[in-house]
């Protein structure tokens, strides 16, 4: 007898001691599930009491704990007090996991509706294009088309201005020479022993005639030339599916 006494007395002590196991006790994962058990078999006041105890647990809480039982608990606010009860819930949820999307096998239709007209729309895509100021572009090389090689030294280049006024003034005096030799000989007959010099001194005036043409043409040739290819192309924007891309030359 003595000993079944003290038996139940150190029983009660331990008891008083220990105390009985708590819910909170237990892992937040066991929790949530005990309170979705709760919620499942239709205890939405036992599930919410549940619910609402573990989130008193504040940052301690794993992330998707927290973002279940807050799914869970506007849920049930949802069907027992309406959109107003479940809002706060639902908008802290999506504030800390944007893109949670409701389980539909956990969750009626109507609530997971609700839910996804809380969330945030995107933007739509505004792009403001800023054309950069461009430096005016170069003048045209119109001076180049003036003899003498007048266009080099304008622009600071006196040696191929020399070179150029030089070559063309040598081949300007040579053709005028030989053109007048050509006139001198002009009333030579065919058959006369000076028709080969003749024609030899045509030939050489047609060639200094061409070679100085060539002279007056090649310079503006080569400046209009490069002009035209150092003239930056317009900037072109264009929308493709990884953003918007602006390509020139600035």
């Amino acid at each position: 007898m003595r000993r079944t006494f003290r038996a139940v007395l150190t029983a009660l002590l331990l008891f008083a001691l220990v105390g009985p196991v708590r819910a909170n006790d237990a892992t937040p994962e066991a929790r949530l599930e005990s309170a979705r058990s709760a919620y499942a078999q239709g205890r939405t006041s036992e599930a919410r009491d549940q619910l609402r105890d573990l989130l008193s647990d504040g940052p301690a809480l794993p992330a998707p704990v927290r973002q279940d039982a807050l799914a869970y608990l506007g849920d049930i606010l949802y069907s027992e007090e309406g959109q107003s009860a479940a809002e706060p819930f639902f908008r802290a949820l999506l504030d800390e996991a944007p893109r949670y999307v409701m389980d539909p096998l956990q969750h009626p239709d109507e609530v997971s509706r609700y839910f996804e007209s809380l969330r945030p729309r995107p933007q739509p895509f505004d792009v403001t294009v800023v054309k950069p100021a461009l430096p005016p572009p170069a003048p045209a090389p119109w001076l180049a088309l003036a003899p003498g090689g007048v266009y080099y030294f304008a622009h600071g280049k006196p040696g191929t201005g020399v070179a150029i006024a030089g070559v063309q003034a040598a081949l300007l005096v040579t053709n005028l020479v030989l053109l007048t030799q050509v006139r001198e000989l002009d009333a030579v007959h065919a058959g006369t022993d000076e028709v080969g010099e003749w024609r030899a001194l045509e030939l050489a005036t047609d060639l200094t005639a061409g070679a100085f043409y060539l002279s007056l043409a090649l310079p503006p040739a080569i400046e209009f030339g490069r002009w035209g290819v150092n003239r930056p192309p317009p900037p072109r924007v264009g929308v493709g599916p990884t953003g918007i891309s602006l390509s020139g030359t600035f």
